[in-house]
């Protein structure tokens, strides 16, 4: 299963080439996310996770895209992959071996952020990735930056 959503991931980049590739600021995965809670606020989790999932959506600006954990840690919404959804992120590991899903899963209600190695679904290429999270309701709202 996971084979089959990295080499979709990888596949999905070539969607995404016309897209730029500078990189984003913490400041502005942030406001993402403030965005997104806004906006599940306003209009209630299935309009917002189907918001989430169009790659060509308000909630996805190139490398800035959200995806969402539910309280168990299964991935519910996913900006980049849609192929994602459903995923266990408790068992997720990047090629370090570090259990990320577990750690973003771990912070506590005022949020915060992990670091981790995953790829750019722009340039397909393995980057150090921050990713910022907070809770809402049952949900984790993320964003990520990656370290190019």
């Amino acid at each position: 299963m996971l084979r089959k959503i990295a080499t979709t991931f990888l596949y999905l980049t070539f969607l995404f080439s016309s897209f730029t590739t500078i990189a984003a600021t913490p400041e502005e995965a942030k406001q993402l996310i403030n965005e997104a809670v806004d906006f599940y606020k306003a209009n209630g989790k299935e309009k917002t996770f189907t918001e989430i999932n169009n790659p060509n959506g308000k909630l996805s600006r190139g490398q800035l895209y959200v995806f969402v954990y539910d309280k168990n840690g299964l991935v519910v919404a996913h900006g980049a992959n849609i192929e994602f959804v459903g995923t266990d992120t408790m068992e997720l590991k990047d090629e370090n071996g570090k259990f990320f899903g577990r750690e973003i899963m771990q912070i506590g209600n005022d949020g915060g952020s992990v670091d981790y190695i995953w790829p750019n679904p722009l340039t397909g290429t393995t980057h150090e990735k921050t990713t910022y999270t907070i809770l809402v309701d049952d949900f984790r709202f993320n964003c990520g930056i990656y370290k190019e």
